[in-house]
């Protein structure tokens, strides 16, 4: 059976067979570098060897407020007293007697006192209660209870931030105490294509009695579907949609699963919820559930049938090439598209042979990049887009190959949405496992790809690898854009000529105003770098700090304040959504200074 919720590679000292290679390569750094350096490669190693050691219920004694942070909350509360008065509606029935003296139980213990809770019965009627004061309204899921600092938590957020009128947390799953925690979901901040594949939000969260009302309330009872449809709503009429990343709300469950927000049952109602949705914003389409987890998929409908162009740097490895170019023209239904192949110094007589052969297909041209130059990836793709025709360009590795036919539409029908301004695919190694699934950026300081290693089946972290979704950037070795969009950002940064030109481009769309989307629903091969080759020599690995450096100069206040397509919860130093370890503040500091030190 595939192991499916963990990923990534340990570090190879976790290996006993590794550590005669682990001895060589310490041989080697002292030999070339000296003992400082190598005293500080085995102290960063040891570091990332110890983040990786916490689980949920080891985490849950850093997150759980003392009792003198509950203390301090209540003197707090004397600086914000009555301003916010939270009602908690609890749908009461025959059975839940348990279950809401649980709840009433941990309202008890609030470190902030204004709240009320009643129960609304089997059906949630259109008004409020009569006699209800409420600021904001929580409407929890059954057996859901609320940390002790919950509420505090929520109104000094509120209160700092006074335009919210939806606010949404983290929470967590526990079997006996909610001290005892075995899973912690942490969310993304606010994404509406994210909502679209799915309730990511849950039950989590506290909305103004203004916008309640304004929005129409809850229909029916308070189920799965209710809650969906009425976010929708919600977002229909505001986007001051706020998410708070700390677990706040406690959801008892059996231990059945390792991930409960891969383990929920999908509502049958939520797929009427979504397709109204679509309806009411006018967006074709139709939604299927993805298997039996509680996540859809939309297939939009595409406008025109605009021309894209496909554009493949490329130098030698003809046989890789080919592979490429023989999956775009034998796999791809979508057919409306030319392949601009960006020759860019190739030397062997077979590549010329094989550019001649696919020069007599009139969807395929052969383009000379005129200079002759070390390798400048940002500025061999830069000048081949000012020589595509398409509406839109993809922007493709040649060590790729195909596997989805409909990939070209997959990418398309996000890219025609004028607010996405990229769109990425998921791309796996040879053997099947994830080689990109979006990119986490901050990694270690810099940027690197989700799920690396995962297996190709794998749901991933709450099922982040099973539908379409916001992300801050996503790789170019396969990504599509519109070629306006691509001038208006002002094309790839040729400053950074090999790494990250992509992660930069897709931090300004952002800044701009522009979504990056990711979907796994475009599936290819990337038989990574085969022809430039890895950073192996010391010229280019000091390129590569150079490249580091320029990022991180460019984008000091994105790093500060964490990507918000990930959680400040989860790690840093893996990319497998691990639980951040306190030392993780000094591995990256480590790191930090490690490659200042040996540029």
């Amino acid at each position: 059976m595939k192991r499916q919720f963990s990923g990534g590679k340990r570090h190879s000292l976790c290996r006993p067979s590794s550590w005669y290679s682990a001895m060589r390569t310490c041989w080697s750094i002292y030999r070339s570098y000296g003992i400082r350096r190598l005293w500080k490669n085995i102290r960063l190693r040891f570091l990332q060897l110890q983040v990786r050691k916490i689980d949920p219920k080891g985490y849950a004694r850093l997150m759980f407020p003392t009792d003198r942070q509950l203390t301090r909350q209540r003197k707090q509360y004397s600086e914000m007293k009555g301003k916010i008065h939270f009602c908690i509606f609890f749908q009461a029935d025959s059975t839940s007697g348990s279950t809401e003296q649980r709840l009433l139980d941990s309202l008890q213990k609030q470190s902030w006192p204004e709240w009320s809770l009643h129960r609304i019965g089997s059906a949630w009627q259109t008004e409020l209660p009569q006699g209800a004061e409420c600021s904001f309204l929580i409407f929890p899921a059954p057996d859901m209870v609320l940390a002790p600092d919950a509420l505090f938590e929520l109104a000094d957020y509120l209160n700092r931030h006074p335009g919210t009128e939806f606010l949404y947390s983290d929470e967590a799953f526990y079997e006996t105490k909610i001290t005892h925690p075995f899973f912690y979901y942490f969310k993304p901040d606010f994404s509406e294509v994210n909502l679209y594949s799915g309730n990511y939000i849950g039950f989590s969260w506290c909305v103004s009695r203004k916008l309640f009302e304004a929005a129409g309330g809850l229909n029916g009872s308070v189920s799965p579907a209710s809650v969906y449809d009425f976010i929708f709503r919600v977002l229909n009429r505001t986007k001051q949609i706020r998410h708070l990343a700390r677990p706040l709300f406690f959801s008892r469950q059996a231990k059945q699963s390792l991930d409960p927000a891969v383990g929920r049952r999908m509502d049958s109602e939520e797929i009427k919820v979504l397709q109204t949705q679509l309806q009411r914003k006018g967006l074709a389409g139709t939604v299927e559930p993805i298997g039996a987890f509680p996540f859809f998929r939309i297939h939009y409908q595409l406008t025109g049938e605009p021309l894209v162009s496909i554009l493949i740097p490329s130098k030698d490895q003809h046989l890789s090439l080919k592979k490429c170019i023989d999956s775009i023209l034998l796999r791809s239904t979508y057919r409306n598209f030319e392949i601009v192949v960006l020759e860019n110094g190739s030397s062997e007589p077979e590549t010329e042979s094989y550019y001649q052969e696919i020069g007599r297909n009139p969807a395929i041209r052969i383009i000379r990049y005129p200079h002759q130059e070390p390798f400048n990836y940002s500025r061999l793709n830069n000048y081949g887009a000012e020589c595509c025709r398409g509406e839109y360009i993809v922007f493709l590795n040649n060590d790729t190959e195909v596997i989805t036919p409909a990939w070209l539409e997959e990418m398309l029908m996000f890219a025609q949405r004028s607010e996405i301004g990229a769109v990425g695919a998921k791309l796996y190694f040879q053997d099947h496992t994830i080689q990109h699934a979006g990119v986490l950026v901050g990694y270690m300081g810099a940027a690197d790809h989700y799920f690396l290693r995962f297996p190709e089946d794998a749901p991933g972290y709450a099922g982040r690898l099973l539908y379409a979704q916001n992300l801050s950037a996503v790789t170019f070795a396969c990504c599509m854009v519109r070629k306006t969009v691509f001038e208006q950002v002002g094309r790839l940064d040729e400053e950074l000529s090999v790494s990250f030109n992509d992660i930069d481009f897709c931090l300004r769309l952002r800044s701009m105003g522009f979504q990056v989307v990711w979907t796994p629903f475009a599936e290819l091969y990337h038989y990574e770098s085969m022809t430039r080759g890895y950073d192996e020599s010391e010229q280019k690995r000091q390129r590569l700090r150079q490249e580091i450096s320029r990022l991180q100069q460019k984008w000091d206040a994105f790093f500060e304040q964490g990507d918000p397509a990930y959680n400040p919860n989860l790690s840093l130093v893996s990319t497998d959504f691990s639980l951040r370890h306190p030392l993780e503040t000094q591995m990256i500091r480590a790191t930090r200074k490690w490659n200042q030190s040996i540029q």
